[in-house]
């Protein structure tokens, strides 16, 4: 099973969903998080574009080094109408796009949330 870090690394800030942030010091925050022994690293596709920036930041890190978990359901969007979606065809669309954002070629969670 999965041996993970007693903290986990949040990606809605490195994603700017609560201020913005320089995204080169978001991608060192990460590499440090990495290097001082978190391996498990949170996000989701209503954190603003944490997916995206957390891609760039594990691109040259080995996918063995680090689990990452993500969600469906909840989006960023300037609607509440569309914040949410948990339809069957936008779950699989997230998912893809996730894997997209991330560089990664698989979850090692996905939460319904």
């Amino acid at each position: 099973g999965m041996v993970v870090s007693s903290l986990g690394f949040g990606g809605a800030d490195v994603g700017g969903m609560f201020s913005s942030i320089d995204q080169e010091e978001a991608i060192k925050s990460v590499h440090l998080a990495l290097k001082r022994g978190i391996n498990i690293i949170d996000t989701g596709p209503a954190f603003g574009n944490s997916e995206a920036v957390l891609g760039k930041a594990l691109k040259d890190i080995p996918r063995s080094a680090f689990y990452v978990a993500t969600k469906v359901g909840r989006y960023y969007a300037d609607s509440i109408v569309d914040m949410c979606d948990y339809s069957y065809d936008r779950t699989l669309a997230s998912v893809d796009n996730s894997l997209k954002l991330l560089g990664v070629d698989y979850l090692d969670i996905c939460q319904v949330h």
